[in-house]
């Protein structure tokens, strides 16, 4: 059974499971370049990434504020969402989906067309790794990978922090 997109429109939708409808979409990827993951998947395709990307941002930011409503589905529109960048000081209306919200939606649906973020490599995050009468292994947390990639949270850095990122781990056995 295809996805049926549901977009959030600002009024705290209970059944909204996207931020950016498929027209936006396209629209976005039309003045982006590198976008043929996008141009070249099916409609389909397309919306599942979507709406993955959609849970995504909402599993793994703590998006600064409150949600609007608590009958909404999805965590934006929020209210009391104010931040500082570059010195100024900016306000979010509570029926609003920034627009920073639904590029970094779009972004990521994008990195997922391309490959599975989720997928880590066995030895991501690590400096280090020796077995010489023991198990030795370094964590070195510059090359742990985040579920959202750098590229997507520079996009929405200043609405909300980081989570679910690596854990520290470091095993040594002798």
């Amino acid at each position: 059974m295809p996805v049926v997109l549901i977009t959030e429109d600002g009024t705290g939708r209970s059944d909204a499971n996207t931020y950016v409808s498929l027209t936006e979409a396209n629209a976005y990827f039309e003045a982006r370049v590198s976008a043929s993951a996008w141009t070249n998947a099916t409609d389909d395709e397309k919306k599942v990434a979507l709406v993955h990307a959609c849970r995504i941002l909402d599993s793994y930011v703590a998006w600064i504020g409150y949600p609007s409503s608590t009958e909404q589905a999805l965590e934006w529109p929020r209210a009391f969402v104010s931040y500082e960048k570059s010195g100024f000081e900016y306000f979010v209306d509570s029926d609003e989906i920034p627009a920073r919200v639904k590029d970094a939606q779009c972004e990521l649906a994008l990195i997922m067309l391309s490959g599975d973020i989720q997928k880590v490599p066995d030895t991501a995050g690590f400096s280090s790794i020796s077995i010489a009468g023991a198990i030795s292994l370094v964590v070195d947390r510059a090359t742990q990978q985040h579920v959202i990639p750098d590229v997507v949270w520079n996009i929405i850095q200043y609405l909300g922090a980081r989570t679910g990122g690596g854990a520290s781990v470091a095993l040594c056995r002798g």
